[in-house]
């Protein structure tokens, strides 16, 4: 490939709903740029005479090579078993999917149509993602249109936990967090706004807010 300027999605798209995505900007490699999961983002630094391997941030999981092979790209990370690699083929443009590619709930947001909107500081918030899981997602429920909880693409929740997660929050951000509930518009309105309601009564100062869809764009209301 001469440029790999572009977007780019793992290859793993095609047999499963979960996947990883790459944007190239010049020597910037950002792995997962539009994902709302902060621990899944990482940034690669390449060499653009030989598209090769200069540095990463090592926020996600160890990077330590970046190749380009016939019309793919391959990332190639360390692991506790051993070592893997990601490969990744030619897309258009991020898109609204990107947002939740590694979760496990498969997030279709409700589309914006009024309301007030508030500007999010990403390195403040955390999500819950609320819906379905992914097809192809095994995790001991067999039933697909199940309502599943996921806190930031870590683990499940029950609505029983929902103390502990905002107490956890309290000791890990001294009140600053803001806790955005992003539900698959597949869940019933009234079910969401449970949920809502019932966290807001143990928030504290914890702000909360929802996501929506707005063309190919995250926006968040109150």
């Amino acid at each position: 490939m001469d440029n790999l300027a572009g977007h780019y999605i793992s290859s793993g798209h095609l047999t499963s709903d979960t996947y990883e995505t790459l944007d190239i900007e010049d020597s910037l490699v950002l792995v997962n740029k539009g994902s709302v999961f902060l621990l899944q983002r990482d940034t690669i630094i390449i060499d653009t005479k030989t598209n090769s391997f200069v540095s990463s941030t090592r926020a996600m999981f160890p990077i330590f090579d970046f190749k380009v092979v016939n019309d793919t790209i391959e990332i190639h990370f360390e692991h506790d078993a051993g070592q893997d690699k990601i490969k990744f083929i030619k897309g258009t443009h991020i898109t609204p999917g990107d947002y939740f590619s590694t979760s496990y709930v498969d997030v279709d947001l409700l589309e914006y149509d009024s309301g007030e909107l508030i500007d999010i500081n990403d390195l403040k918030m955390v999500n819950l993602t609320i819906g379905p899981l992914k097809k192809g997602t095994d995790w001991g429920i067999n039933d697909m249109d199940s309502i599943c909880i996921e806190f930031e693409n870590e683990f499940f929740l029950k609505r029983s936990e929902f103390q502990q997660l905002i107490d956890k929050l309290i000791q890990d951000n001294d009140d600053e967090a803001i806790l955005c509930l992003n539900f698959d518009k597949r869940v019933p309105r009234s079910v969401a706004m449970e949920i809502r309601n019932e966290l807001e009564e143990k928030a504290g100062k914890i702000k909360i807010t929802e996501s929506r869809n707005r063309g190919n764009e995250i926006v968040y209301v109150k």
